[in-house]
């Protein structure tokens, strides 16, 4: 909803104060992502080789919805150039995408041990 509705910190802000404020995201949303990779890392291999996405369908998919959050931070980037684009977005498109790629591979994990 927020990159939906960019706007000038006047109008954003005077929206925050209303009945209906935008929910933004923020920097503990970030750290959500954060704690859930860390989580799911501490139970994985260690990753010493690169991995070409796919696997089983599950992991496929979330390789997959990687790449389409890899296109969507390259486009907040262009979309930062004419408009004010916070600094927890970017960093929130990039720890989804991070998040995205250890979650393929816990799944690929889990599948493999199942």
């Amino acid at each position: 909803a927020e990159l939906a509705t960019l706007q000038d910190d006047v109008l954003l802000s005077s929206r925050v104060q209303s009945q209906d404020p935008l929910q933004c995201i923020d920097n503990a949303n970030v750290v959500e992502l954060e704690n859930q990779i860390d989580e799911w890392n501490a139970v994985l291999p260690e990753l010493n080789n690169f991995i070409i996405p796919g696997g089983k369908n599950g992991a496929a998919n979330l390789h997959y919805a990687r790449a389409v959050c890899r296109r969507v931070e390259r486009e907040l980037v262009t979309l930062g150039k004419v408009k004010k684009v916070r600094t927890e977005l970017y960093q929130y498109f990039n720890r989804l995408s991070d998040l995205l790629f250890v979650a393929a591979r816990f799944v690929d994990e889990k599948l493999i041990l199942n």
